[in-house]
């Protein structure tokens, strides 16, 4: 658990990540869970790096981008992105960005 008052530095990707790495639908770097799906995840990851102003090849603090989260997204703007996905149907991402608006963390 990443928790407040760490300097945490991550990398925002368009494509291929961490989290997709034991995924079964990952196969030579591309989403094959759907005939469309890298097309359509890389084109929502752009939106979102876009919406955040950060480039992709800079390495950003974990606390400074959970700001950018705060002043630039929405609860609908999140629906819009995400509720297609399998995990959003379970309501920890929505519930974890409801704690990052109060000023928590995700």
């Amino acid at each position: 658990m990443i928790k407040k008052g760490h300097e945490f530095r991550v990398n925002l990707v368009i494509g291929e990540d961490d989290i997709c790495l034991f995924c079964p639908h990952l196969s030579n770097s591309n989403c094959l869970k759907k005939p469309d799906s890298e097309i359509v995840l890389q084109k929502k990851e752009q939106k979102i790096v876009s919406l955040l102003n950060v480039d992709t090849s800079d390495t950003v603090i974990l606390s400074v981008l959970y700001e950018k989260m705060r002043e630039k997204f929405t609860l609908n703007m999140l629906d819009n992105l995400c509720s297609d996905c399998q995990w959003y149907s379970m309501g920890d991402c929505k519930k974890g960005f409801k704690n990052l608006k109060k000023g928590g963390f995700l």
